[in-house]
């Protein structure tokens, strides 16, 4: 809806996740230390179907979604539909079966960590609620419908090819995107609308399950709303209408709330004729006697389950029924689409819906690299490695970053002192302590038992004992994953968040990767094996989308010659910006070790300012000094060599001069 523009708010994706998420104070004890975002996995399908050339291109646009929903502190919920949404949406019929992406989907979605429902009914009304009673923070969609169902805070989607998108302008970033809150559309002044009165403009202006009523325009609907005439509606349906778990209607509710509607609608007629309330444009006579109008139709008679009716409907009742529904204003099963949808809190009967939702997973790094070679035609090893360092490892250290803080929170109340780290070299030598942060990693970011248990390289067991194979393999587990800080900035890409350019040694992250990648795809062997990755620099949802302003290159092969590659040592350091507030928790060592060199410089560079001119003079006498000594080394030697020559007149001159120099 264009009218709700005004209420937008542009923010940083980086700084909503971080601020109102990651840094949201705890009510009573440890949080998620994130953002529970809901996704309409609709929405995607349809987002998917652009995708360009190549082995699945619709997966591997979802999946580098996924992977870059991986570089803040997300937590995303996606929502499928589910077998009782209604059957007409936008003017076409939906289909009942599940789309033929989602299996896939779903595959994606687990090894990434992300929680996963199928709604009763619309993926849309589900999102509303679950925010309504705060199971997630926030719904990412492409339009604002879902506050017609009662969602609080809804954040369009960021591309720049949506239509409402374009109307609002560009963006700072491609980070950057609109937030739309009900609080501030119900109090901003230009807008002062509710739930109610947003389903009523839904109804007189059109939206998706009904083409509104014929000559209401959206001023004539928002000016309705303003009057009051929705939240009246929408509080009738509420409490007349009772929802129905398998589906059905209330049949006595709807015939309670059409008796009420002929009150409701002579209201609306009335402030249409007279625009008592001054919120109209100008006064509507006509639309207000075509709405009164819809009180003289005789009410339909109630509909019958076909699970109590074997008979089937005859084609006269059908179409009178039809006719009776288009002339009636509102029409009730639009209504009670918006006011009383299907979702999870009148229908349980999911096994998957009943359970809480944790948000306690964590990406599966061995099980991503699985699913690139399963669907992906770069799917061989050396390319999935060099892929993830550009795609992957910024997104995983993020996570193990907050998966740190999470795990300290956890022990707070018994440690006040617990501090969470990441590996770090030479310390927690005890092999029995537990929770180590290597062990973390391994435990958390893989499915593969053996990385779990321990994670080393391996090797061939008949070479090392096993006293040196323990030795070897608490040498590995204690390795650094951050090993220094190197500088500091605050970058429009974040809303100004200070942020830390860290040093990784992603060799642990490079063999939990490996063990998930079973070596059933080989390299192609074709002159150039950078087209099995071009789909990298053709998909909008690619790597190189997150990495605008960080000034890092992507870390590409080395091509010598037509046919044949270099690829860069997989365990090679990398560099990368990550937010200061985590890696403060994570690594108060570094932080300072980091803050105590910019104080020796700023102390080193504000001595020389000091004592500039001091040094200068010292400088310049001491050279004086030098120059003296050299003078008369010079003479010295020059009167030694001349005393063995006949001397002119000049000559005795110069001996003389030195002579008096030499006194």
């Amino acid at each position: 809806m264009g009218v709700l523009r005004p209420a937008g708010q542009t923010r940083s994706l980086s700084h909503l996740a971080l601020q109102e998420g990651f840094n949201r104070p705890p009510a009573t004890g440890p949080h998620h230390r994130g953002f529970r975002i809901g996704i309409d996995a609709s929405i995607w399908f349809f987002h998917a179907a652009y995708g360009r050339e190549g082995e699945n291109p619709e997966l591997r646009l979802l999946f580098f979604r996924c992977a870059k929903l991986m570089n803040t502190p997300f937590l995303p919920l996606f929502v499928f539909d589910g077998p009782l949404r209604p059957n007409v949406k936008r003017g076409k019929r939906i289909a009942k079966e599940a789309h033929w992406l989602t299996q896939g989907m779903k595959k994606i979605i687990e090894v990434f960590g992300y929680e996963w429902r199928t709604a009763p009914g619309e993926a849309e009304a589900e999102l509303a609620y679950l925010n309504s009673i705060g199971v997630i923070d926030g719904v990412l969609s492409d339009d604002v419908d879902n506050f017609l169902f009662g969602a609080t805070l809804v954040i369009r989607n960021p591309s720049a090819t949506l239509t409402g998108n374009a109307a609002a302008g560009v963006l700072p970033t491609t980070n950057h995107t609109t937030i739309f809150s009900s609080h501030r559309i119900e109090t901003h002044e230009d807008i002062g609308l509710t739930k109610g009165g947003l389903v009523l403009i839904g109804m007189l202006a059109g939206g998706d399950y009904n083409k509104g009523l014929e000559g209401c325009g959206m001023k004539v609907a928002v000016g309705l709303a303003k009057c009051g005439f929705g939240d009246s509606l929408v509080e009738a349906c509420e409490r007349m209408i009772t929802v129905q778990e398998d589906g059905g209607e209330d049949e006595d509710g709807k015939e309670e709330l059409e008796r009420w509607l002929v009150g409701w609608r002579a209201d609306v007629a009335r402030e249409l004729a007279s625009n008592s309330m001054g919120h109209l444009p100008s006064k509507r006579v006509a639309l207000s006697k075509a709405l009164l109008a819809s009180n003289n139709v005789p009410t339909p008679p109630p509909s019958v389950p076909s699970s109590q009716s074997s008979k089937p409907k005859s084609k006269s009742k059908s179409k009178s029924a039809t006719a009776a529904g288009s002339d009636t204003f509102p029409d009730l099963t639009v209504l009670l689409y918006y006011t009383r949808p299907l979702t999870s809190e009148t229908h349980r009967k999911s096994a998957r819906n009943k359970l809480p939702l944790a948000f306690a997973r964590e990406p599966d790094l061995a099980g991503i690299a699985g699913i690139c070679e399963l669907y992906f035609e770069w799917g061989w090893r050396e390319m999935i490695i060099k892929r993830f360092k550009t795609l992957l490892w910024d997104g995983a250290v993020c996570r193990i970053l907050r998966r740190a803080v999470v795990e300290a929170d956890r022990k707070v109340f018994g440690d006040l002192n617990a501090v969470p780290s990441t590996p770090r070299k030479h310390r927690n030598r005890d092999e029995d302590a537990c929770g180590t942060p290597s062990k973390m990693i391994a435990s958390h970011f893989s499915s593969q038992p053996s990385q779990r248990r321990v994670d080393s390289p391996s090797s061939s067991p008949m070479s090392v004992s096993p006293s040196k194979k323990a030795r070897n393999a608490d040498c590995v587990e204690k390795e650094a994953l951050i090993t220094k800080i190197h500088a500091t900035r605050t970058h429009k890409i974040t809303d100004g968040l200070l942020e830390y350019r860290l040093e990784i040694a992603p060799a642990q992250l490079v063999r939990l990767v490996n063990a998930g990648i079973q070596g059933t795809r080989q390299a192609p062997e074709v002159d150039d094996v950078y087209a099995a990755a071009a789909e990298e620099e053709e998909d909008e949802d690619s790597d190189s989308e997150r990495s605008e302003g960080e000034g890092n290159k992507k870390g590409k092969g080395v091509k010598k010659k037509k046919g044949t590659t270099e690829f860069a040592d997989p365990e090679e350091h990398v560099r990368m910006w990550m937010p200061a507030c985590m890696v403060r928790l994570v690594e108060p060592e570094l932080v300072a070790e980091y803050e105590e060199g910019l104080r020796r410089k700023e102390e080193k560079k504000a001595g020389r300012g000091k004592g500039h001119k001091k040094a200068a003079f010292l400088e310049t006498e001491g050279q004086g000094q030098e120059d003296d000594r050299q003078d008369e080394g010079s003479c010295h030697t020059a009167r030694q060599e001349r005393s063995r020559e006949p001397q002119s007149t000049e000559e005795g001159r110069w001996k003389k001069g030195c002579g008096q120099i030499e006194g």
